[in-house]
Order: C-alpha cells, then sequence, then structure tokens
C-alpha cells in the first residue's frame, strides 16, 4: 500500500476527484487485490465519537485532573484517565480486580487486550481491557520488589490503552 501512497499523492487525488469518481480509486496489495475505495477510507476516517467521559463505580473515584474516557475513531479506540481506590488494596497477585470502569459496548475489544499501566509511587502493572468491557488490573510489583505487590488504597492507577476494534 506504502507504494500507491507514493505514485498517488493524497492531496492530488482530493483536488482532482469528485465523489463520483472516489468509488473507482482503490488502494491494492503488492498482488493487486483491491483493500478498500477512497470512499470507504473517507467514511472510515471521519468516524469520530470525540471523548465520552467514563464514571468511575465502587470504591473508586477519578484522579484529579485524570477523568477516565474513550474515544473511538474508526475502529481505533483509545482508554486515557486514572482511578484510585478508596478503601482496599488491590493488584497484588495474578487474579484480576475490576477497576471500576466497564466500557459502553461500541468500544469493547473482540479479544482481551493487555498492556502496561503505571502508578504515582512507583508500581508498574497489567492492564486488562475485556471483552464484557470491564477494565481489570493484576500483577502489580515495583522496580525495587522481587514479586507481585498489592496497590495501596488512595494510589492513583493511570491508564492509557489503544487497540483495534472490529
Amino acid at each position: 500500500m506504502a507504494e500507491i501512497y507514493k505514485r498517488v499523492a493524497i492531496g492530488e487525488l482530493q483536488e482532482k476527484t469528485s465523489l463520483e469518481e472516489s468509488d473507482q480509486i482503490a488502494l491494492e496489495d503488492a498482488e493487486g487485490t483491491k483493500k478498500a475505495t477512497l470512499n470507504t477510507l473517507k467514511t472510515f476516517l471521519e468516524k469520530d465519537t470525540g471523548w465520552v467521559t467514563l464514571t468511575p463505580d465502587g470504591n473508586y473515584e477519578v484522579v484529579y485532573g485524570h477523568q477516565p474516557q474513550v474515544r473511538k475513531r474508526g475502529n481505533v479506540v483509545e482508554l486515557s484517565g486514572g482511578v484510585r481506590n478508596t478503601k482496599n488494596n488491590i493488584g497484588g497477585s495474578t487474579t484480576e480486580v475490576r477497576i471500576g470502569i466497564t466500557l459502553p459496548e461500541e468500544y469493547r475489544p473482540s479479544k482481551m487486550v493487555i498492556c502496561p499501566g503505571y502508578t504515582n509511587v512507583d508500581k508498574v502493572f497489567q492492564i486488562h481491557v475485556n471483552v464484557d468491557g470491564t477494565v481489570t488490573v493484576s500483577r502489580a510489583f515495583s522496580s525495587n520488589s522481587g514479586g507481585y505487590e498489592a496497590i495501596q488504597a488512595n494510589t492513583a492507577i493511570f491508564l492509557h490503552a489503544i487497540y483495534f476494534t472490529d
């Protein structure tokens, strides 16, 4: 696909292509298989939900200045924000612990997404974005420990995940 971009500049397509012709222009792979028309790509790229605010439930609250939010552009989802558990220590083992966030259905992955997260006290952990929309954490550890450690109550848990949906 990169070679097709080299042969035809995107600006030229916009300037010289009418809407009626845009279904006639296609991106192809190296074997010449049609992958998408210009109209399909344009529609895909224009779909943007904007940031949607997520409200944590249970013993979780928003970390000041880090309201949990989710956004979908085309089929790319970005989850960002911070929460803290006001009552319990969490994440000190391989057991997944829900952190008070459930994503609306349109933002859920088709298979579990795992990525790193961090706290404000030098702990790293796994974030799991699950197919049912729940967001969980597990396997917290710090740079000076030899094993898993719990994330203490009231510790800021920062989230950032980017993934594709179907």
